[in-house]
């Protein structure tokens, strides 16, 4: 693993520090979009592990929220009720258990273990939630490990940029994609935008959308105007 995705995810730790205890309960209205068109094996449930209490302005929940906007953001996927969902760099699960409450089954994918661990110990302990909506799930810097034609839609929020050889992993995510699947990444306009880090990485939305069609992808909305920070692009499968 690069010492950039480490770096990466040890900083989300901040970035959720906040987050859990308003997670399960909250509820989002979503705006209107000016846009363009275009098994789980777990021995016992594990202790969550230990949060930073460093605080920044993305830490407090209902701060993200305001931003990031996830009710708009799970509504560029259709209509997700009783489908598969994957749920890329899920770190400990912002948007896992928001989309499992709208009836998704949804794929808690990461590369840290703890954030895993977190997530399967949230799942364990919620009344919510039956064992088969949420599925965390360890995955590689290199590949989601997603089954072939396993999930109708994938989501990746904050985490794209860090993704080693992009083009091959879009290519994965692909073949895990059903016919008609959506991809959804949402990531941010500029390095300027006070809710990150200095040394996160931002690439610009016509370099992402030229790789999702390198990688086989057809661009079908991209949206720059619904976030205040960020930017959001749905494509699905040219095959």
């Amino acid at each position: 693993m690069s010492q950039q995705i480490k770096s990466k995810e040890s900083s989300r730790f901040n970035l959720y520090s906040l987050l859990i205890a308003g997670l399960l309960s909250a509820t989002f209205s979503c705006s209107n979009s000016n846009s363009t068109r275009e098994q789980e094996s777990w021995d016992s449930p594990v202790k969550a592990p230990e949060l930073s209490k460093e605080t920044r302005v993305e830490s407090a929940d209902d701060e993200r929220t305001s931003w990031q906007n996830p009710a708009l953001v799970i509504d560029k996927l259709g209509n997700i009720r009783n489908k598969t969902v994957a749920d890329i760099g899920a770190g400990m699960g912002y948007f896992t258990f928001l989309m499992a409450e709208k009836g998704a089954r949804v794929l808690a994918i990461d590369i840290e273990p703890d954030y895993i661990a977190y997530i399967q110990q949230l799942r364990e302990e919620s009344q919510m939630y039956s064992r088969n909506m949420i599925e965390p799930r360890l995955s590689m810097a290199e590949d989601p490990l997603i089954g072939s034609n396993e999930v109708d839609a994938a989501l990746i929020v904050n985490a794209y940029t860090f993704l080693p050889e992009r083009i091959e992993y879009l290519k994965k995510i692909d073949r895990g994609l059903k016919p008609n699947g959506i991809l959804c990444i949402v990531d941010y306009k500029s390095p300027e935008v006070p809710v990150i880090s200095e040394d996160t990485p931002v690439l610009e939305l016509n370099q992402i959308t030229d790789e999702l069609r390198s990688a086989g992808f057809r661009i079908l909305e991209t949206d720059t105007v619904s976030l205040e920070y960020q930017f959001v692009i749905t494509a699905t499968s040219q095959l």
